[in-house]
């Protein structure tokens, strides 16, 4: 039997927002005796060198139990292209390639699948990363493309992300009424996710249709710079959940309309974008990453040019104007869901592994 030791931030929610993790848990939770799961990063609450030390040390030693058990073993380390964790990660993946495991190298969005030039100790270590790996996966063809250009030729896997059964909602109640349109916010408050533009994305909306509501749900190091900031503009109409999971986290989609995600940097393919799909909400995102490969312009969604927020502005308007057509666009992005359905992702995978 083979066994997969595969990578993540913890994989409890309330101390790591996370889309890696959202992807791990099922895997670990479903085929325990398959997927074992190594904690790598640290909580979003553990800021010390120390506890960085820590936790670093502990994870050491699980890989290092991985490595002298029984039966054949895969390592399966989930990356991003941004400058820490291609560090991080680099050093990583060293020590299991002396340890001689095989390594899956999975790629999930970052900075330099996107962006060029590249510094030029960071391509080495994605170079090497990718050429000795025993296989390599990325979300789409863009970061396909992007990689035989910038890094290496070496043929790649595309295995796109998905989305939990229960977040596949059959009917949904159709709002025409577009002044009361509930918007939701899911993610990281951190800087490549563009959440300080959300306040005043906000203050412009609700000015314009003033019977709206926002729900902001997350955590970051930005979270109350950007609730101080909505708090100052005295908008009203929003909403901080704080970190949702589970039930909670699918009546708040079920109760909204539209699902924006303003990144301008580091996206690969956002796991609570396609949550949101599923749950039939219009998908106003950026074009970054994989997202493009799933979301078609005024087909399923919008999209918005990366960093420019008067795009993003003329987007979400775009998608309450289109409300009279939501019941197409919210059903094309159901359809689209069902494309990145769990059990498709976990037979994927198993072929990515079978052929190791």
């Amino acid at each position: 039997m083979t066994k997969i030791l595969i990578t993540s931030p913890s994989l409890e929610v309330n101390k790591n927002v996370s889309g890696i993790a959202a992807l791990v848990r099922p895997l670990v939770s479903t085929r325990p005796t398959t997927f074992f799961h190594l904690n790598v990063g640290t909580p979003d609450s553990a800021k010390s060198i120390g506890s960085r030390i820590f936790y670093a040390t502990v994870s050491m030693s699980k890989l290092l139990r991985f490595r002298f058990s029984s039966g054949r073993k895969i390592f399966h380390l989930n990356t991003s292209a941004d400058t820490p964790a291609v560090v991080r990660d680099f050093l990583l993946f060293l020590i299991a390639k002396l340890l001689f495991l095989k390594v899956v190298v999975h790629y999930h969005g970052g900075k330099w699948l996107t962006t060029t030039p590249v510094p030029f100790f960071i391509r080495k270590m994605i170079y090497f990363m990718i050429n000795y790996s025993a296989r390599c996966i990325v979300l789409g063809p863009q970061e396909s493309q992007h990689i035989k250009k910038t890094f290496s030729r070496r043929p790649l896997i595309e295995l796109p992300n998905f989305v939990g059964e229960d977040y596949f909602q059959s009917t949904k109640a159709v709002n025409l009424e577009i002044g009361g349109v509930n918007i939701i916010f899911l993610g990281r408050f951190v800087e490549s996710k563009s959440v300080d533009i959300i306040p005043d994305l906000w203050s412009k909306i609700i000015s314009r249709y003033p019977g709206s509501h926002l729900f902001l749900c997350g955590d970051g190091p930005l979270r109350l710079s950007v609730l101080s900031h909505l708090e100052e503009l005295s908008t009203g109409g929003w909403t901080y959940c704080g970190v949702v999971q589970g039930q909670e986290k699918i009546a708040l989609l079920r109760n909204a309309d539209i699902f924006i995600l303003p990144s301008r940097s580091g996206e690969g393919m956002p796991i609570a974008m396609l949550e949101a799909m599923a749950s039939r909400l219009i998908p106003v995102v950026t074009d970054l990453g994989a997202i493009s490969s799933v979301v078609n312009d005024a087909v399923n969604g919008f999209i918005a040019r990366p960093g420019d927020v008067d795009d993003f502005f003329a987007c979400m308007l775009r998608a309450y104007e289109s409300m009279t057509s939501y019941p197409d666009i919210s059903d094309h992005a159901f359809v689209t869901a069902n494309d990145y359905r769990f059990d498709l992702y976990l037979d994927r995978l198993e072929l990515i592994y079978g052929s190791i």
